[in-house]
């Protein structure tokens, strides 16, 4: 019931002068699509200039080592010794080799 209140609350969004609201609400959706891709643009840029897929990697990696010790570490351990290999950054290197650069190239 309080969720119905606020809606109905909200103010609705005023047509021009002569124009029909349904006209009103469609030019809002259409400048809503300009800045939503808009801003998706700007994040595919920004993930472009900072973050590869090999910085990603490098950090996944790291992360599976880290997980793989503390696994190893533990008592019902059957594999102490030897690291389970990272598999990843092979594989990926592979798909871009067949799908060409993800967002942020090799």
């Amino acid at each position: 019931l309080k969720l119905k209140t606020l809606h109905l609350d909200r103010p609705k969004p005023m047509a021009a002068e002569g124009e029909a609201d349904e006209v009103s609400a469609i030019k809002a959706l259409i400048q809503r699509d300009k800045s939503i891709r808009e801003t998706s643009d700007r994040m595919r840029q920004w993930c472009r200039d900072r973050f590869t897929a090999d910085r990603w990697l490098d950090e996944n990696e790291r992360e599976w080592y880290a997980l793989d010790r503390l696994c190893r570490s533990r008592p019902w351990a059957t594999n102490r010794t030897k690291a389970f290999p990272y598999p990843f950054r092979e594989a990926s290197h592979r798909m871009m080799q067949i799908e060409g650069s993800w967002v942020g190239g090799l």
